[in-house]
């Protein structure tokens, strides 16, 4: 059977609990992605390097497509202040 796309643990990860993701509904427009594990992420400044949240995951899709990584759909309706797309502090 040939893959066209999904999930697959990554090699390293295998006895840790990582979750395959998969859409939680029919209309579902992604899927949930959970972090292999806890991390802080800091307060951005400039300068600092971004923090990178491991996974534990491959993605595999077909050629003329790709995955994209975003915030969930709740999250800038609450801190999003609609101007040149900054948040607001905190």
């Amino acid at each position: 059977m040939e893959r066209k796309r999904g999930f697959e643990i990554a090699k390293g990860y295998e006895d840790k609990d990582i979750h395959i993701p998969v859409r939680k509904t029919a209309h579902s427009a992604g899927y949930d992605v959970e972090a292999a594990e806890d991390i802080i992420i800091p307060m951005y400044q400039r300068g600092i390097k971004p923090t990178l949240i491991p996974t534990g995951l491959k993605a595999y899709c077909e050629p003329d497509e790709c995955f994209l990584l975003l915030n969930r759909s709740s999250g800038p309706k609450r801190f999003f202040d609609g101007k040149f797309g900054r948040t607001s502090r905190f």
